[in-house]
């Protein structure tokens, strides 16, 4: 039985977690890096990414408190949005006006945070 028919028929919603194809840690991802992402974006009625941002520091990668919730496809009310979020005492928190490093320094290149 296919996961639609399943959740239909006992009126419930199916979450899938799908992990990245071929993605730079330090880039922010959409649904085109989704493994299998022709399937996904056809079937599901909603896709939502959470990423987290990752820098370049002495060639290794180091990863913020920043976070970014994108909601990718919304079948239902038609709109996409992004929150953008930090990571503090075990909770996230909404920050509009955080800014990512990429945004800062135009690009994903190491620096000394």
């Amino acid at each position: 039985m296919e996961l639609e028919t399943i959740a239909d028929e006992l009126d419930i919603a199916i979450v899938t977690i799908v992990h990245l194809n071929k993605w730079n840690p330090v880039e922010i991802p959409t649904k085109h890096n989704l493994n299998g992402s022709a399937g996904f974006d056809q079937q599901a009625d909603t896709i939502i990414m959470l990423w987290r941002e990752a820098y370049l520091e002495k060639r290794q990668v180091k990863w913020s408190n920043k976070v970014l919730l994108s909601v990718e496809k919304n079948r239902a009310e038609g709109t996409n949005a992004s929150f953008r979020m930090k990571y503090e005492d075990y909770k996230f928190i909404q920050d509009d006006n955080i800014t990512f490093h990429h945004e800062d320094n135009g690009g994903y290149g190491e620096y000394d945070s």
